[in-house]
């Protein structure tokens, strides 16, 4: 995997790995294919913004709104984050001075907590994104804190939107820009405890839905390793979408199109009739674990 200092955003956005990935294809407008890059990706928002900028391609704008407009429902229907609170205060009590508990400011102005695990300024650092129903500040008291204990790496567990001490609320719209946000952010509060990640490894560790943001990380060029713990591989939560064709139909019109996979794909959240109806358009739109690993 490529990787990029966490300073500053890979010039890639992803689109040149993208290259390789037999299923893209765009032969539109170039400014075309970082929105496309964007969507294939599940940056919904990104491509909104892209759009209104650019002022055109009012039908494929439409389509990524109708988009972002079906997930809270989704999410709601697929349980797909199930926000946990805990003061900062507490936490702080609970895990003692051995661990710096601190939040980060996204680009909207929220404000997203994290446990900071620190022991030997040499050893690789991970940045761990958790379950859908996990907190860092419980994960700091489990078996992964042991590696930071024995020496073996120093640890950014980061939570969600409305978990934790965490201002607003989880989504998929904002899930992978978050990370962008916060992997930025990250020199910044290790310079604040005389560390930085130069000559360092970089990891980047995603469990169950927390997956999706390391690997989304990965393909934009960060990290020097990655750990998918039960990763999410398919469309889940977003499967059952109703606008995938509207979408799919967008994208085709400014020749941005995913062909389709070389096998047929199937798993037991993507089975319902309703989401295996819409199988072929979402998968013009949206690329899985599978193709991006």
């Amino acid at each position: 995997m490529p990787g990029a200092p966490a300073a500053e955003a890979p010039q890639c956005h992803g689109v040149a790995p993208l290259r390789l990935c037999s299923r893209a294809r765009v032969q539109g407008e170039v400014e075309m294919v970082e929105v496309a890059t964007q969507i294939w990706l599940g940056d919904f928002l990104t491509a909104q913004e892209q759009l209104e900028e650019a002022g055109t391609a009012s039908g494929l704008l439409q389509a990524v709104q109708q988009i972002l407009s079906e997930m809270p429902r989704a999410e709601a229907a697929s349980v797909a984050f199930v926000a946990r609170r805990v003061s900062q205060a507490l936490a702080k009590e609970k895990l003692g001075a051995k661990r710096i508990l601190g939040t980060l400011t996204l680009r909207d102005g929220v404000e997203l907590g994290y446990v900071l695990m620190l022991k030997d300024a040499g050893a690789p650092f991970v940045v761990r994104f958790g379950g859908n129903a996990e907190l860092a500040a419980v994960s700091a008291q489990s078996e992964v804190a042991d590696l930071v204990d024995e020496g073996l790496c120093e640890m950014c567990l980061l939570d969600y939107r409305g978990f934790g001490w965490s201002g607003g609320k989880a989504s998929m719209a904002s899930l992978r820009r978050d990370a962008q946000d916060a992997i930025k952010a990250l020199p910044g509060i290790l310079a604040g405890h005389e560390r930085s990640l130069e000559g360092r490894g970089l990891v980047l560790f995603g469990r169950s839905i927390g997956s999706l943001c390391a690997l989304h990380l990965g393909i934009l060029g960060y990290g020097e390793a990655l750990i998918l713990d039960s990763p999410v591989t398919c469309q889940w939560p977003l499967e059952a979408l109703t606008s995938w064709p509207q979408l799919a139909t967008a994208l085709a019109a400014h020749g941005a199109t995913l062909k389709p996979p070389a096998r047929r794909r199937v798993c037991m959240c993507c089975t319902t009739a309703t989401a295996q109806k819409l199988q072929k358009s979402r998968e013009q739109c949206y690329l899985e674990t599978e193709d991006l690993v």
